[in-house]
């Protein structure tokens, strides 16, 4: 596989998403570095604690910190005779640079662009890149809330080989789109994934009222708003998305990262659905003749490869014995690996045929539902997940996600009950009582809600997004 080193420009105000994109790296990277900077941009000091946390949270990523220094003439500075703001987002990006072990493969982000990991690393293993080429990946947009993701794409985060550019390249008005026009340089514009699908998802302009006017007030774009409170207020006037940005046409999709600005921003998912049932496939009981013996040894293989992050070996294996696969197993995984490529409608396919060779098989239930839940389907999962629940009355996992559908078209009430009935068969996750805390939210139940999210922070005292809205309660 291509290498490829991370360049994360970070400052406090995307707290909220730099797990997200750390997590989403590690599934390609041979290294990532975080540039940050000792102050916000309009002369506020970054938090040492909060640095400090993230440092000990991460250690296998390096932090690099560049001075911020607010008085200093920007306009005299190197390469941004135009656009003065953007000189610190250009240091941000060559102080990541110098921290680099060695030369490869760089790819530039911004802490709110998140990649879709095992999709880029997919991508990375099956892509002769052209080191004269430079890679303008192409980006869902985001606009007020995770769930609203445009129609149009952009291009805004870039790959390019180290040995092409130089400090000169870096240094722009244009920033990081300045790498496109280094001398020689090909362009690759709009790259998408394997499946023809956007790699990066860009939530720029996801956060609360407040959070977002600090960050316009301090980022390198400010120069091009000139009264960013009527600006912000308007995006907030009512609870429609009011994209005066790019005015945009949406669509509603799935909270893909786990993303929270407020109690409407839909359930917290589990992390990994189903990584404990196919782990424990591996230790259960190895029953029937040699050829399902041999077909269970090839399905645990696939297993293996899957959880070292080599989807498409996996898949390779499970092909080659789908078309004689008796077992709902097969069909089952095969199903679960297009749900981490995000191919829903195939793997929905999948778990049907699953249904079809084994109609009591719980587990191709519960994965159906999650295909439509994935989707915003949330009456049809609904359906899956409770006769998933029929057929096996003790998985946590089930009783978990059908809450979480079931919050998603507004009943809470419900979906309380069903969280605690998943409390009983695991009372230490700590997104059982963050999701609680919404339910409670949406029917107005304050000090309820408030009890929940102090319990989620004593079961995950990172969890931002518990802290934030127990905050907008106090």
């Amino acid at each position: 596989m291509n290498k490829v080193s991370v360049i994360v420009n970070y400052c406090s105000l995307e707290r909220e998403f730099l797990p997200k994109v750390l997590v989403e790296c590690a599934h390609f990277a041979s290294e990532i570095v975080v540039s940050v900077g000792t102050h916000l941009y309009n002369g506020t000091p970054e938090d040492p604690e909060h640095l400090e946390a993230l440092r000990a949270q991460h250690t296998g990523v390096q932090f690099a910190q560049y001075q911020v220094d607010a008085h200093i003439d920007l306009a005299a500075q190197k390469g941004v005779e135009h656009r003065p703001h953007a000189y610190w987002p250009n240091v941000a990006r060559w102080t990541g640079v110098q921290a680099l072990d060695g030369p490869q493969w760089v790819l530039f982000l911004d802490a709110d662009e998140i990649p879709d990991g095992p999709r880029m690393r997919a991508w990375l293993e099956q892509t002769q890149l052209d080191f004269n080429c430079c890679y303008h990946l192409a980006n869902y947009w985001y606009f007020k809330s995770p769930n609203n993701q445009a129609l149009t794409w952009e291009q805004t985060t870039i790959l390019i080989h180290r040995n092409k550019f130089a400090e000169e390249h870096i240094f722009s008005d244009q920033e990081r789109d300045n790498l496109g026009f280094v001398p020689g340089i090909k362009n690759s514009e709009n790259v998408a994934g394997l499946d023809s699908l956007p790699l990066i998802h860009h939530l720029s302009w996801v956060r609360s009222e407040s959070v977002l006017l600090t960050k316009i007030n301090t980022w390198s774009h400010r120069d091009q708003i000139s009264d960013p409170v009527r600006y912000v207020k308007h995006i907030f006037s009512d609870s429609s998305i009011n994209d005066i940005v790019h005015k945009y046409r949406y669509r509603y999709v799935y909270n893909k990262f786990h993303i929270y600005i407020n109690s409407n921003d839909i359930s917290y998912p589990l992390e990994n659905p189903s990584h404990g049932y196919f782990n424990g496939l591996k230790h259960g009981h190895r029953n029937g003749d040699d050829t399902t013996s041999q077909m269970s040894e090839i399905l645990f293989s696939a297993i293996d490869l899957y959880f070292d992050d080599k989807l498409n070996e996996s898949i390779g294996l499970l092909q080659g014995i789908a078309q004689d696969a008796t077992e709902p197993k097969v069909f089952d995984f095969l199903g679960f690996i297009m749900l981490s490529f995000g191919s829903y409608e195939a793997a929905g396919d999948f778990f049907r045929k699953a249904l079809t060779t084994e109609p009591r098989h719980a587990r191709s239930f519960f994965h159906l539902g999650l295909s439509s839940h994935y989707t915003g389907d949330y009456f049809n999962a609904i359906q899956n997940f409770t006769q998933a629940i029929r057929l096996e009355p003790t998985s946590f996992e089930y009783y978990y996600y059908n809450a979480c559908a079931l919050l998603n078209v507004d009943s809470a009430d419900v979906a309380i009950s069903g969280w605690k009935s998943a409390e009983t068969l695991d009372n230490s996750y700590f997104g059982t009582q963050f999701n609680l805390g919404l339910a409670s939210m949406r029917i107005g139940d304050a000090e309820k809600a408030k009890a929940y999210f102090e319990m989620t922070l004593q079961l995950n005292p990172h969890f931002f997004s518990a802290e934030r809205l127990l905050a907008q309660l106090e």
